[in-house]
């Protein structure tokens, strides 16, 4: 693939990305939630892997920590995630939906299946199968060249 190519699909991915977000803020607040694209986001992460740590949100978001942190720290006060002592650890918090919380990530995660039908509306199962396939690929090349993120750089 060519330079010119490769930064085509880049720019594409990139609009791609921009319209689902665009979506994705439009039916928040349709739903009246006033939440950031990435609150909402750490509360699917939370719903789909309950008790999970902050450190487990920076991980999977590869965002900054202090970013993450004061996004929980929003949600926690909103009263949409609350903090539990681990019972094996104690210096560690696990993260909980509250059922407000629960709510919205049930919608925001509604809200993504509706996206995804509307973007693969007009692709053929064939089509979308292979660009799954290739989509996995670039994200494999990305991660493969991205350092992970060690429980010493999270605190």
């Amino acid at each position: 693939m060519t330079e010119h190519d490769a930064n085509e699909g880049l720019e594409a991915i990139a609009r791609i990305m921009d319209l689902v977000k665009f979506h994705m803020s439009e039916a928040l607040k349709a739903d009246g939630q006033r939440l950031q694209l990435m609150e909402a986001h750490i509360l699917r992460i939370v719903r789909q892997r309950e008790g999970c740590t902050q450190l487990d949100v920076v991980r999977e978001t590869r965002r900054d920590k202090g970013q993450i942190g004061k996004l929980v720290a929003a949600l926690v006060a909103r009263g949409l995630l609350v903090k539990k002592a681990d019972p094996d650890d104690g210096r560690r918090q696990r993260l909980a939906l509250t059922p407000a919380g629960d709510f919205i990530a049930y919608q925001s995660k509604k809200h993504r299946s509706d996206i995804a039908k509307l973007l693969f509306s007009e692709t053929s199962p064939a089509d979308a199968e292979k660009l799954l396939i290739s989509l996995r690929q670039l994200e494999g090349a990305l991660t493969s060249n991205t350092p992970a993120v060690r429980e010493t750089d999270a605190r």
